[in-house]
């Protein structure tokens, strides 16, 4: 009887519903942002109280969404990846009208080359080498005197370059880089009447390469002369 009884009340609803259990834990955060976990673990929990100073978490769940939290906990609550360092080289070139008697170094040989096919100056010279080593995310800025003073005069040219932020990544064919608002140029002196005014020339873009190439970006007339500057750029990712 009592049986038929149980068989009629399981059937028809109204059994007494089994009581949840919930739990109060606290979590210690190594890496994870308090506020980023406790959002995305909220609808595992009935309450969460959090520490960001602390880097702390208050839980109260019932106890059989305690596993899958502490699951969830430990996937997330992991170092970030390392920083990368990435060197930024810019090679500045002048291109002259007439043969240029100074060798080019080994490394530019193979840039000259191409420089020649495109354009039909007639030498090419190696004014300044800039390198900058920066994180990945961040900028970089550097500058430098082209041309040593004279014994007569203390007006120099001076190269300039600075980017916003420059970003590795990875496709098909393997790692390029990315720089944003790249600006690279010469503050080269003009003497008029006993008296010096500097012009800008240079290149601003956003460019991407491939590692370890070096790669044309730019030309820019220098003082309105047959003479130009060139930038070539290479980077590459430093372990």
């Amino acid at each position: 009887m009592k049986k038929a009884i149980l068989i009629l009340l399981a059937a028809s609803g109204c059994l007494p519903a089994q009581k949840t259990e919930f739990v109060t834990k606290i979590y210690q955060l190594k890496y994870a942002d308090a506020n980023h976990l406790a959002n995305l673990l909220g609808p595992y929990s009935r309450h969460i109280n959090l520490s960001a100073p602390l880097h702390a978490l208050t839980i109260d769940a019932n106890k059989e969404s305690i596993p899958e939290i502490e699951e969830m906990i430990r996937r997330f609550d992991v170092p970030p990846p390392p920083v990368k360092n990435i060197e930024v080289t810019i090679y500045l070139l002048s291109a002259l009208g007439q043969p240029s008697a100074g060798a080019m170094p080994p490394e530019l040989e193979g840039v000259v080359k191409q420089l020649k096919g495109m354009f039909s100056y007639k030498g090419y010279q190696l004014i300044d080498t800039l390198a900058i080593r920066t994180r990945a995310g961040q900028g970089g800025e550097a500058s430098g005197v082209v041309d040593k003073p004279s014994a007569k005069s203390d007006v120099k040219t001076i190269s300039q370059i600075k980017f916003r932020s420059v970003s590795p990544s990875t496709d098909e064919k393997g790692s390029v880089i990315r720089i944003d608002q790249l600006k690279v140029g010469l503050r080269v002196p003009l003497i008029s009447d006993g008296k010096v005014q500097y012009i800008d020339t240079g290149i601003n873009t956003d460019v991407d390469i491939r590692e370890g190439q070096k790669v044309v970006v730019g030309k820019a007339n220098m003082d309105g002369s047959d003479r130009a500057s060139i930038v070539v750029l290479s980077a590459k990712v430093l372990d």
